[in-house]
């Protein structure tokens, strides 16, 4: 098995990145790989260049190091290319929602089994006008705090250094979108606090969020949080607290403020004066308008085995 390898030096707190010397030198003296080549990214949108150039047939397995950030890089890469190799990821960022959905390994042993098994799965993947996203889109309350989170605060400091972006964008808490939202379930015109379109149940951090979402069932999930129905006083810093306990309760389909579907394909417009910021696995892509939809079973992933991850089908 030829194998290429690029990681992100800088994810999380660049303890799991220290694995990749005892996989790799694993890997080749076991001899389940032949060969692996290993490149570092650079900062920006290197990892998706990177990805991008692999031409098909050159590797039979691309193993890619970083968190949802540096997973959404390789993914666009490998989609915009053509190559479509296999992908297994090792999760290193600070919160690696959507390696946590499928259970991924991060240590050596672990890894290494996933893939001398070699057992590989189709999952869906998100399109958000011309850019592919593996777990979420996302725009409005707090959506783009993961890009405002310097790489040295998430090294030393792991989530909480989101929990402190988050409060630095308290002021957020009292503004909202008009947002106007179509699909072939609901269409709806209103000011919004936050939308999230999801392919994975893990959202942010608050695990089994989209209590419905399956990587590999060619639906997105969709959130909208409604702002008239959450009175939010000038000073009352407790809001965003109670918003976060109601989320991670799962008390979304059952609350009138809140907004919950599936869907194949959902639209957004803003106002052509509102500037919407776009996030996409913690990543900005731009602004609104905006559409989304499926591309069910787009992505070859590597997986743990069936009995160890509990995940759904398997190739």
């Amino acid at each position: 098995m030829r194998i290429k390898v690029i990681y992100n030096p800088h994810s999380g707190r660049r303890v799991v990145q220290k694995n990749l010397e005892t996989i790799v030198g694993r890997l080749l003296l076991q001899g389940t790989a032949e060969s692996i080549d290993v490149y570092a990214t650079q900062g920006g949108k290197d990892g998706e260049e990177a990805a991008k150039s692999l031409r098909p047939g050159e590797y039979d397995l691309l193993i890619g190091c970083g968190g949802d950030g540096t997973l959404n890089q390789l993914v666009n890469g490998i989609m915009k290319g053509g190559c479509r190799i296999p992908l297994a990821m090792l999760p290193a960022g600070t919160v690696n929602d959507f390696a946590y959905s499928l259970r991924l390994p991060c240590d050596a042993d672990n890894f290494c089994r996933m893939v001398q098994a070699g057992q590989y799965k189709k999952v869906d993947l998100g399109m958000a006008n011309d850019n592919y996203f593996v777990n979420v889109a996302a725009f409005g309350m707090f959506t783009d705090v993961a890009h405002k989170t310097s790489a040295e605060n998430k090294s030393v400091l792991g989530k909480m250094a989101y929990y402190l972006q988050g409060v630095r964008e308290v002021q957020e808490l009292f503004s909202t979108l008009p947002v106007e939202m179509r699909s072939a379930e609901k269409n709806i015109r209103g000011d919004f606090m936050v939308c999230i379109v999801s392919n994975s149940p893990s959202v942010g951090n608050i695990r089994r969020l989209m209590s419905k979402a399956k990587v590999d069932d060619g639906l997105l999930d969709v959130l909208l949080l409604k702002r008239k129905q959450m009175p939010i006083q000038p000073r009352d810093l407790t809001a965003p607290f109670n918003l976060l306990e109601k989320l991670i309760k799962r008390e979304i389909e059952n609350d009138p403020g809140l907004v919950y579907f599936q869907t194949r394909q959902v639209d957004f417009y803003t106002p052509a004066d509102i500037r919407a910021e776009l996030d996409l696995d913690g990543e900005a892509y731009g602004f609104l308008p905006l559409s989304i939809r499926t591309i069910p079973e787009a992505l070859t992933l590597l997986v743990p085995p069936a009995a160890e991850n509990g995940q759904g089908k398997s190739l």
